[in-house]
């Protein structure tokens, strides 16, 4: 496979999201993975990208390799239907590990959402061939579901064609996910849900903090808020957000907010409609996601950060992972309770919490941060990073990591 040596131990990622892109909250994830078993090799399978290329390995760490080439563009018919019920390119992608890779030497990483994927490789690879296969838990597929956006035009109707079938589907990948060998679960909620069927480990958010360099003690004169990731209607709160900006008691006061990310053409066209409507063009503005590489520089720009998820299925079993890449940055948090944040974060000491209901209590929040004195700030700054040192640094989950994959 042209990696270090043929004698080390091997974690094939199998996954049909596009890592070798370089950049995402699952790359980083999974390089810090890598970075804390440096006598792994780690290599990422992804069955509409090819697997037949001898692997290249990434330069940090150099023990993550993936398979050269981009993903076929995909017909509007394909996207939209057959995928969720094509069992023919994900076989292809079992049979080259069943033939290549022994069980004795190989680990299996699955994060997947993709059930003819999933369905292979735990029925197929584990249940038959028993090889062992760790699980990817990040969130409930069945909350994800529920949370996600309907497209528009023509593909509105295989959408809802397809939602009780993609729902089902969602279900049996959550029901599946018992049978694995070990489950690395990203929040305590998922850890109670499956810690009886089979063994999980909780592996809460990773940050690599070397890739952060310190954030100094300057304040923007104009204070600067800040949301990096994805652009839904439902995850993240970011609607609510506009609604919460324009309330009477933030009129006055001297800050802007800096949406950065893609999502959902349709989503994105409607945030921007409901920023114009609410006259907070001036305040308010969407910008283009940055690489990976680029948010440490980027999120140093900026005063405060933004984590206005709601309450639901989606986000209570979930824990976001730019909770980590903020508080790495030295940005206090504006935040919510949902998933771990109370278990990790606390009011006043690493940002502030906006209780629920949302819309009734965050503007009080916002007009607080926005009174807080620079010291002060400064001292959230500290404690942010200091959060990260302590409880989210890859280095701390060695062992927890070693346990999983050995």
């Amino acid at each position: 496979m042209g990696c270090k040596s043929s004698m080390r131990k091997k974690v094939l990622i199998v996954s049909e999201y596009e890592l070798n892109s370089f950049s995402g909250a699952a790359f980083e994830r999974l390089r810090c993975y890598a970075k804390a078993l440096p006598g792994t090799d780690f290599i990422c399978l992804n069955p509409f990208t090819g697997f037949l290329a001898k692997p290249i390995a990434y330069n940090d760490p150099e023990n993550l390799y993936f398979i050269p080439g981009e993903k076929k563009s995909e017909s509007f018919l394909y996207r939209n239907f057959l995928k969720f019920f094509d069992f023919i390119t994900p076989i292809k992608l079992y049979k080259y590990i069943k033939t290549t890779f022994g069980k004795d030497e190989t680990t299996l990483l699955l994060y997947s959402s993709w059930l003819p994927l999933f369905s292979y490789v735990i029925t197929g690879l584990h249940l038959r061939r028993n090889y062992k296969v760790v699980v990817e838990k990040n969130e409930l597929e069945t909350g994800i579901i529920k949370n996600i956006s309907s497209p528009d035009g023509l593909a509105w109707f295989f959408f809802m064609a397809l939602y009780p079938y993609r729902f089902f589907s969602a279900w049996v990948i959550d029901w599946l996910t018992r049978y694995s060998t070990v489950i690395i679960s990203i929040s305590s909620k998922i850890h109670e849900k499956y810690h009886h069927h089979t063994n999980s480990i909780t592996v809460p958010i990773l940050v690599d903090a070397d890739r952060f360099p310190g954030k100094d003690d300057k304040q923007n004169k104009e204070l600067r808020f800040v949301y990096l990731g994805a652009i839904s209607e439902n995850k993240d709160g970011l609607f609510e957000l506009v609604e919460i900006l324009n309330d009477h008691k933030l009129k006055n006061d001297n800050f802007i907010v800096d949406i950065i990310g893609s999502g959902n053409k349709r989503v994105t066209e409607r945030l921007e409609a409901s920023i114009t409507q609410n006259g907070l063009n001036d305040r308010v503005k969407i910008k283009n996601p940055v690489k990976s590489q680029q948010v440490p520089a980027v999120l140093e720009t900026y005063d405060y950060a933004l984590l206005l998820r709601p309450s639901n299925r989606q986000t209570e079993y979930g824990f976001s992972t730019k909770l980590g890449e903020y508080l790495a940055a030295g940005l206090p948090v504006l935040y919510t309770h949902v998933g771990d944040n109370e278990r990790f974060m606390e009011n006043g000491v690493h940002g502030f919490l906006i209780p629920f209901p949302l819309l009734e209590n965050a503007p009080g929040v916002f007009s607080k941060a926005l009174k807080t004195s620079g010291e002060q700030l400064h001292r959230m700054s500290r404690n942010a990073v200091k959060l990260v040192e302590d409880k989210f640094d890859y280095r701390i989950y060695q062992e927890q990591l070693k346990q999983a994959f050995n």
